[in-house]
């Protein structure tokens, strides 16, 4: 009444905006929340298909979109330019080593620079793999990941080779 309209027309209004897709009404972080499982089987999908390329160590993704590959000019520059490509931001950064990597001279590696970049252009997480990942100033990356709400998940290349087998 408030509304100046009737109980029936507010129900048919509601009834026309329900989903009919039940997945669709879960969308993003929620989902992830509720189903973590679901949450890390994509993170863990999005490696394996990483290992599977011979291209930079980075690759930015929201949904099923790239949205960009680590090219010459390195991570920071990387998660910039996916940023821009996505200004709705929650977009996730994969980091893990190419499967030919020489890491005598080439190692991965994340720091204060690559959160700030991340949160910076709206980015939520941040996935790399363990033990083939440095990590520069850890105490105080992770207090500032913290801080923004970002989310640093590390996999393990068998975590991800299980999930595509």
């Amino acid at each position: 009444a408030a509304l100046g309209l009737s109980a029936s027309v507010v129900e048919r209004r509601v009834d026309s905006l329900r989903e009919s897709n039940p997945m669709l009404g879960h969308r993003g972080v929620r989902l992830a929340v509720t189903y973590p499982e679901i949450y890390e089987t994509q993170v863990r999908a999005i490696l394996e298909a990483a290992f599977a390329l011979d291209v930079g160590q980075t690759v930015v993704v929201k949904g099923r979109a790239v949205l960009a590959l680590e090219a010459i000019e390195g991570t920071d520059q990387c998660i910039r330019r996916a940023g821009l490509l996505c200004p709705s931001g929650e977009f996730t950064v994969v980091k893990v080593a190419k499967p030919n990597q020489d890491m005598r001279f080439d190692v991965p590696t994340i720091g204060l620079g690559t959160v700030q970049s991340l949160v910076e252009a709206g980015g939520r997480v941040l996935a790399i793999e363990a033990k083939k990942t440095i990590i520069v100033g850890q105490a105080e990356l992770i207090a500032f990941a913290e801080r923004h709400k970002l989310v640093i998940v590390s996999v393990s290349r068998p975590e991800a080779a299980r999930v595509a087998a």
